[in-house]
Formats: C-alpha cells, structure tokens, sequence
C-alpha cells in the first residue's frame, strides 16, 4: 500500500520465520530501491535537457544582437521607411521564434535553411550590400535532420571574423547527400 501510494522509501522486514519470505522482501526491498533510483535518474536527465535548452537558448539570443535590430526598427521608422521596417520586424520574429522553439533536438535541412535566409537578412540589415549568401543544395535533403541553428553559428562566425569594410564578404553555403559505402550522410559545406 505504501508503495503503491508513491512512497519508495517504505522496506520491508527481511527477518522472517521462512527462507521463502526472507527473499521475497528483500527482492522486494531491491526491487523498489531500484525503481527509486531509475526516478531519480529519470528526473536528473530531464534536468540536465532542461539546462541544455535554456544553455542554446541563452546562446542563440543574445541581447546585444537583439538592441541593434530594435534600434535599426526605429531608424528606419522616423525616416519613414516602413517597408523596411515590416520586412525587419519580419526577420527578427522568425529569427525569435526558432531561436526559441521548444525542440532543441534536431530540424529538417528545409527549417534550417528558413532560418538561415531569415537570419542572414538581418545581419544584411546591418552590413548592407555588404554580405551575400550563396545556398545550393538538392531537393532530397530538404528532410534531413540536422542540429538546430547550426548554420546560423557558421554564417555569425563567417561574419564575426572574415568581414573587413568596404568589402563584399560572400557565405557559400552546400547541402548535398553523398554516399560512403552503405551508410548515407548529409554533407554541409561552407
């Protein structure tokens, strides 16, 4: 009853006056300490998950990046130039939304590639007609998984540290299927 009630703590006697009762409860005993221990486990994973989404979360917003779009929004904004505001505002709520989205795990190439576009548009925002993005890839791999966010990181880092003034920086991004003996892998080239 007690066990049955949640309390995994509750043991019985294994001092009885047959070998046969003895075992019992201390397979019994084993059995719920076991069960207790696959919980605690269990609760951990899902702690240690958590962490990791708020970790690529806190990784992927960064408020600095966040301030300069608000503030291009504005520019623009008194200049009057509202198309480029609502194409901004655009970027930046697809780039918020898959930023944030709730399955860290992995997104199809066609997702990853969305984004990407999204993203570079505002980085272009920023650097404009300074920056060009060069995507080929093959319709078979708009399905495969890839880890979220992965080609946003190379496009930031592309950025962060191949632009120089006054020159056009140019990401050539590629997907394709290859294949090595009976195993097939998505290959990303940058």
């Amino acid at each position: 009853e007690y066990v049955a009630d949640g309390d995994l703590s509750y043991r019985l006697s294994e001092k009885n006056n047959t070998i046969e009762f003895s075992y019992l409860n201390h397979e019994f005993n084993v059995m719920t300490r076991n069960i207790h221990d696959l919980k605690v486990e269990s609760y951990e994973h899902a702690l240690k998950k958590k962490e990791q989404e708020i970790y690529w979360l806190q990784h992927q917003i960064r408020p600095h990046f966040i301030m300069n779009n608000l503030n291009m929004i504005r520019n623009l904004a008194s200049m009057h130039k509202y198309q480029e505001v609502q194409e901004l505002t655009l970027y930046l709520s697809n780039y918020l939304r898959n930023a944030m989205r709730k399955n860290f795990s992995v997104v199809s190439w066609a997702e990853e590639i969305a984004f990407t576009k999204d993203y570079a548009r505002l980085l272009e925002f920023g650097y404009p007609n300074q920056i060009r993005i060069e995507i080929s890839e093959t319709e078979e791999i708009q399905d495969s998984l890839v880890p979220p966010l992965i080609l946003s990181t190379f496009l930031e880092n592309a950025v962060k540290y191949a632009f120089q003034e006054q020159k056009i920086l140019t990401v050539w991004i590629k997907g394709e299927k290859i294949t090595l003996g009976d195993e097939v892998f998505l290959q990303i080239t940058i």
